[in-house]
């Protein structure tokens, strides 16, 4: 017959007049194939009654009063013909209905007993699998069918089962392919699309779909299909689906709520809301209600009209949620949640929306991830909900598979809901003059030290001035002894700066450094030596200055190279640190080429400039060989064995080695590490280490302790500090009480309107934000946090073209800080420009690793 079965019918009606029963079984046997189930068991009835004897045609006829579900017949017909002969057959025949009856130990007995008698039976095997299958057997049933020699429909079809049921999906679409290429019926196309959606491939479930409706039109298989090609982006085409549904079934709900969500998703909120409307008219249910009500809401702002509405209804599970969505549109957040725990989630999606949106609101974000996937992921909520979720919780790599799944599947994103964007303070955003995160330069600046200059430089001016003495030139003479006289005064001024300096006086210090710069006139190392008092007392743009003029009265003089790149990774310089550490490592191999006996100030910085571009292990080598006794190159080999890796304890020597500082170091970097800092009372008297360790109690605990501010009223160092822990606390009202203070003692002091412009950006109150920024600017002051703030300011107080330019003079001037690229990130966000948020967090990521935790930014759904 060749799979012609139409043209067999014919041949066999023919036949009747020869061999009616015969005749009317193969019929029955070709309606089978064909589909036709009911013609089936007509035939198979007209063969045993013209044969009342013949065993096939009974056997048929109990398989397919089996898949009607005429289980007690078929049980009658297979005990008659068990009493003759108990097959294989029979019994595997009698078992499955025994199986569809849910007697599932009578159909074990007679699988087994079948198994016995003919256990190589490729029937028995078959069947025997599929009862497996049924009964949650999948790992065996899958075995048996994959190991029968040969495979038919019905084993490609139940293996396309099996594998859907253990959620193996691209086995079982494989499958049921195979199986189609026997037969093409509406259960492998039904399957096979419920395999497509749960693989969320909706271009391919669509297709097969379209294939399952034209077998069959059932109104089931056409909403399925309009939902595919509408997840798909097929639009038009969806849209045109359902305006056939609807035509013919105008009174099915589900029907109008999928016609809506298509017309949203084309933009067309006008035919949307005329559609929801109509709809609601023609059908007049809660359900209808709550979507006009909705739709009134979102997109024609008819408050009052959506509530006279709900007040108009009866209570139902569908009023509550519109009452919810009601009150979350008004701002009461409390009453909204009252209601939706009286609405059971699965009344509508929107449900799981409300709950997400009102913890979003109380910034709840951990738990309102969770709830937001449960929101349907083609709603516009879904996509932005779960975006401002992980934002705000900083899971980066979650984000960005959130992100690159909808661009894979091509998903429109809609405008709404509204994004905004808050200021949401974090530290490395603030203008610190004390600071400790734990990086080199943090712990170079603890273990500079002031220099000391010998008294023997002065020599030269008592040899020259005795000299002229004996050839009687006594006024020359004179000359050179008085400068050896002050000469001999600038050091010991130096050398009683250094020693108050190591005292931690530093006002007092710096005294002395000033009468010894004059005395000895622009001396390189009181230039230094001043340059590091700033940097202690929190002025590092002075203390830049100091050192530039230091390196210009000489070049080898390697410390202030060490404490200007300090200086310049402050500012973000990262490029311009390097070269002052390669000029150290240069410059240092030279006078070593140069000298037999090279002064251990050369070896210091050396090792210190090395470990400055990451060379850990070759300070540790070269240390390593010499077995050191002196103090300063142990504590530098531990200091790289520590950043190498090597683990906090290496870091003991620093407990009783006496380097300047080294037992504050270790001090902090025992804070850093979440280890039992020493807590040395003496230490605290040090000013640059008493606020760096303030600094990392704000930064791990947020809290401050061990500073009265009463202390230091009139420092403003101390009160911008001061100033920028409040904030980051939280704390606007004591925030302001330190601006305050920093006004009313100096109010041409930059760093206050670059604090008063955070703090009111922070607050969103850009009328003064505006003001402190136009002081700064008639200033004529810069620096990058300035540059930073101005991003920030146009960013929060959104100016399109102004945002735009600050963000390309930023990433000009600062090509190495990921916040130009953050921010220009932020525009796309807004603007809708998905894909290139996603190219823009990968090479962010690729560069500075999570920097979502070091942008201040947090996103806020605005409204429903």
């Amino acid at each position: 017959m060749q799979g012609n079965f139409e043209d067999a019918i014919r041949k066999y009606e023919e036949g009747l007049r020869v061999n009616r029963s015969v005749a009317f079984y193969n019929m029955g046997v070709s309606y089978y194939l064909l589909g036709d189930i009911d013609k089936s068991e007509e035939y198979f009835r007209k063969s045993v009654e013209e044969d009342p004897k013949f065993t096939e045609g009974y056997i048929n006829l109990a398989v397919v009063l089996l898949q009607t579900g005429k289980l007690d017949e078929a049980e009658l017909y297979m005990a008659e013909l068990l009493k003759d002969r108990a097959s294989g057959k029979l019994l595997v025949n009698m078992a499955n209905i025994y199986l569809r009856k849910g007697e599932t130990a009578r159909a074990t007995v007679l699988y087994e007993e079948a198994l016995k008698k003919d256990g190589k039976s490729r029937f028995v095997m078959s069947n025997y699998a599929y009862f497996l299958l049924s009964i949650g057997e999948f790992e065996s049933g899958i075995k048996i069918i994959e190991g029968l020699e040969y495979k038919n429909y019905t084993d490609y079809f139940n293996l396309g089962t099996a594998y859907y049921r253990t959620g193996d999906y691209l086995t079982s679409i494989t499958n049921l392919l195979l199986a189609e290429k026997f037969r093409e019926t509406e259960e492998v196309f039904e399957l096979l699309a419920r395999d497509y959606n749960m693989l969320k491939s909706y271009a391919e479930e669509a297709s097969v779909l379209k294939k399952l409706t034209d077998l069959n039109k059932d109104r089931d298989y056409r909403h399925r299909y309009a939902l595919a090609l509408f997840r798909s982006g097929s639009l038009n085409t969806a849209h045109d689906v359902m305006t056939g549904l609807l035509a013919e079934y105008p009174k099915e709900t589900a029907y109008y709520l999928t016609d809506y969500n298509i017309l949203l998703a084309q933009g067309d909120y006008r035919q949307a809301g005329g559609l929801i409307f109509k709809g609601f008219r023609e059908i007049n249910d809660d359900a209808l209600m709550y979507m006009y009500a909705k739709h009134s809401l979102i997109y024609e702002n008819k408050g009052e009209e959506v509530r006279r509405l709900i007040a108009s209804r009866g209570r139902s599970p569908y009023v509550e949620l519109a009452d919810a969505m009601y009150n979350i549109y008004k701002g009461s957040m409390l009453p909204a949640q009252k209601l939706l725990d009286r609405v059971p989630p699965e009344t509508d999606n929107d449900y799981y929306v409300y709950r997400a949106y009102i913890m979003m609101k109380y910034r709840n974000y951990d738990d309102a991830v969770k709830v937001v996937d449960l929101i349907d992921e083609f709603k516009p909520e879904y996509f932005w909900y779960k975006t401002v979720n992980l934002w705000n919780t900083k899971k980066i790599t979650d984000l960005k598979v959130h992100i690159n799944d909808a661009l894979t599947r091509n998903l429109r994103i809609s405008r709404h809901p509204e994004i905004a964007v808050h200021l949401d303070p974090v530290l490395d955003d603030m203008n610190f003059s004390y600071r400790f995160d734990g990086n080199f330069e943090d712990i170079l600046s603890t273990v500079l030290y002031p220099l000391l200059i010998e008294p023997d430089e002065m020599l030269n001016f008592v040899a020259l001035g005795y000299k002229l003495l004996q050839q009687n030139d006594k006024l020359l003479a004179l000359e050179e002894l008085q400068k050896s006289v002050r000469f001999s005064e600038g050091i010991a001024h130096n050398n009683k700066g250094v020693t108050l300096f190591l005292a931690y006086a530093y006002q007092d210090a710096m005294r002395e450094f000033q009468q010894a710069n004059e005395l000895l006139g622009n001396n390189p190392y009181t230039l230094y030596n001043m340059g590091l008092v700033n940097l202690a007392v929190g002025r590092p743009d002075l203390a830049e200055k100091f050192f530039d003029n230091s390196i210009m009265q000489n070049r080898y003089n390697f410390p202030a190279y060490l404490a200007k790149a300090v200086v310049l990774k402050d500012k973000g310089d990262e490029n311009g640190a390097y070269q002052e550490y390669n000029l150290v490592r240069d410059r240092a191999a030279d006078v070593r080429d140069d000298r037999e006996k090279v002064p251990n100030i050369i070896y210091y910085t050396k090792y210190l400039a090395d470990m400055g571009v990451g060379d850990y292990r070759g300070v540790i080598e070269d240390i390593g060989k010499q077995k050191p006794e002196d103090g300063f190159l142990k504590a530098l080999l531990s200091l790289s064995e520590y950043l190498s890796g090597q683990g906090f304890d290496r870091l003991e020597v620093l407990r009783s080695d006496k380097i300047f500082r080294g037992a504050s170091l270790r001090d902090l970097l025992a804070m850093f590490e979440n280890k039992e800092p020493a807590q040395n009372p003496d230490l605290i008297t040090d000013r640059f280490y008493k606020f760096m360790r303030a600094y990392l109690q704000v930064k791990k605990f947020k809290q401050l302790s061990g500073v009265d501010s009463d202390n230091y009223i009139n420092d403003n160092v101390i009160l911008k500090e001061l100033f920028y822990y409040q904030v980051y606390m939280g704390d606007s009202r004591r925030a302001l009480y330190y601006l305050q203070r920093l006004n009313n003692l100096d109010f041409r002091y930059p760093e206050l309107y670059k604090a008063s412009l955070y703090y009111f950006i922070w607050l969103e109150d850009f009328v003064n934000a505006e003001a402190s920024f136009s002081a700064l600017e008639n200033l004529g002051y810069q620096d990058r946090y300035f540059d930073y703030y101005k991003m920030l300011y146009f960013l929060l107080n959104y100016h399109d073209q102004r945002l735009l330019d600050h963000i390309e003079s930023y990433m000009r001037k600062y090509p190495d800080d990921f916040r130009g690229a953050a921010i220009r990130l932020m525009v796309a966000l807004k603007s809708d420009n998905i894909r290139m948020v996603y190219n823009e967090m990968g090479e962010l990521e690729a560069k500075n690793g999570n920097f979502l935790l070091k942008l201040p930014l947090e996103l806020e759904i605005d409204g429903l």
